[in-house]
């Protein structure tokens, strides 16, 4: 993932048709990487101003997801994301939104910074 660069509007669109996620206007693509195979996989980073954050996480997929605080780091989701991060996140929380036919969202919600909320997201199958 070290090679990824920033989504085009194809791929965000690509995301969100997989995922169910509105992007609202502020978030901000920073990165994008995708695997294909016999199981695909797509993995984005974002930042939304802090403001932001709580309405995109009351939207669907999130909407009723219990967000969790990892004990200890790295875990198994943050380790995906590991090339995108300059340093662990030391104040983050961890979701896992239900979507269907056999499709999962993993989600890391880094809030460290006081400006805004770095979000990586991870959609794959299986």
């Amino acid at each position: 993932m070290k090679e990824a660069k920033p989504p085009t509007a194809a791929q965000l669109t690509e995301f969100a048709q997989h995922t169910g996620i509105v992007f609202p206007p502020s978030a901000v693509p920073q990165l994008y990487w995708e695997i294909r195979g016999m199981d695909d996989a797509l993995f984005l980073k974002l930042t939304l101003p802090k403001d932001a954050f709580p309405k995109f996480i009351a939207a669907a997929p999130f909407a009723g997801t219990k967000m969790t605080i990892p004990k200890d780091f790295p875990n198994a989701t943050l380790r995906y994301f590991n090339d995108w991060m300059p340093r662990p996140p030391q104040n983050f929380q961890i979701c896992d939104p239900s979507l269907p036919n056999a499709r999962y969202l993993r989600c890391i919600f880094d809030f460290d910074d006081p400006q805004t909320t770095t979000i990586y997201l991870m959609w794959f199958e299986t």
